[in-house]
């Protein structure tokens, strides 16, 4: 590949939640250590990265300089005269650097600057408010994969009647989406990578993670990890319903709403 620094930024995956504390685990190095002639991505487990239709890398990279022409992803065995291995700022399941939190206010300031996330852009889409308090829940009900809630259409009234709008993040630019959790006074959802985006919320926002099957507490180290990042507030609501097969359950609603109610009572919104 030639002799000029090439730099490898680690693994490479089209899940969100990998791509999001993974991938941009490595970031750091791109000011302190960068610029580079090649942008090397290993592939590691899931699809191959596509930077070319995967859209939060497209954004990323344009928010760091990185040109999509000097983007390799590996795909099979290579060998670099010199390479670039900087160390990940986060473990996962394990631990985060603070000053991780600089490269997600760098994307934070890269999405606030485009033109469809002005000030005000809300203001032009039917059913979401202009100006005010914004609660957000975010929900899997139409994405493809792990949907932990047979019953979500009924969670999602539970939150709707506590004043949350609910958002299907896939249908959103990622630019918007982050302009939109800039915007939340309160976030919630179930447990997993979309609510690891309250590492773009701002300080104080409170964070309803919403516990399964899988981990029935919701006191999960991963979505901390995320909230401790930019000083967002974590909160729980523990599973309560029935399980089905796989990780897959029926929530109690009436459990659900009262739980919320009491949380929401406690943390002032």
């Amino acid at each position: 590949m030639g002799a000029r620094p090439q730099h490898l930024l680690g693994i490479s995956s089209p899940h969100y939640g990998h791509f999001l504390l993974e991938t941009l685990s490595r970031f750091w190095a791109l000011e302190q250590l960068g610029p580079f002639d090649h942008y090397v991505f290993h592939h590691l487990y899931g699809l191959p990265l596509t930077p070319r239709w995967f859209q939060p890398p497209r954004e990323c990279f344009a928010c760091f300089g990185i040109p999509m022409d000097r983007v390799i992803v590996v795909r099979r065995p290579l060998r670099f005269e010199r390479i670039v291995l900087p160390s990940s700022q986060l473990e996962i399941s394990n631990g985060v650097e603070p000053a991780m939190a600089a490269t997600y206010r760098r994307v934070v300031e890269h999405c606030l600057a485009q033109p469809a996330c002005g000030p005000g852009f809300l203001h032009r889409l039917r059913g979401w408010p202009g100006d005010g308090p914004l609660r957000l829940y975010f929900s899997r009900r139409r994405v493809h994969g792990n949907r932990p809630m047979r019953n979500e259409r009924q969670v999602e009234r539970v939150f709707t009647a506590a004043g949350f709008h609910i958002l299907h993040p896939q249908q959103w630019s990622f630019a918007r989406q982050v302009a939109l959790y800039q915007r939340a006074e309160i976030i919630a959802g179930a447990e997993g990578s979309a609510l690891h985006n309250s590492v773009f919320v701002r300080p104080g926002t409170p964070v309803i993670n919403v516990g399964t099957p899988r981990r029935n507490s919701g006191l999960t180290l991963n979505q901390r990890l995320c909230d401790s990042l930019s000083g967002a507030e974590s909160h729980f609501l523990p599973f309560a319903g029935t399980p089905s097969c796989g990780d897959r359950a029926s929530y109690d609603i009436d459990v659900l709403r009262t739980r919320l109610a009491a949380l929401l009572g406690n943390v002032g919104a």
